[in-house]
């Protein structure tokens, strides 16, 4: 069975973002196409495979930085509409 990441179709899922006073959270999502029952199994494969292609971001140094990054980090797999669901984090300081 194949299957693969679909990088380019990454976007934010409308409605998901919200701002705190000290941080603005969002999610992502990216489709993924597999031409098998997507089970558990499969999921431990597609987290797998994000980390190793790099498409999951790292965290940033809060040095000297008014805005910087947490490491993004796999929310959720809808196994039904083959997409992954990123949980960002943007921290703000004063």
């Amino acid at each position: 069975m194949n299957g693969a990441l679909k990088i380019n179709t990454r976007q934010v899922v409308e409605g998901s973002r919200k701002q705190h006073a000290w941080c603005d959270t969002w999610t992502e999502s990216i489709d993924f196409v597999f031409d098998g029952a997507v089970t558990d199994a499969v999921c431990e494969r597609i987290v797998k495979a994000m980390h190793s292609a790099k498409v999951l971001r790292p965290a940033q140094s809060s040095r000297g930085a008014l805005r910087y990054r947490d490491a993004d980090k796999v929310a959720s797999i809808d196994v039904v509409n083959k997409k992954v669901f990123i949980s960002c984090v943007e921290n703000i300081c004063d």
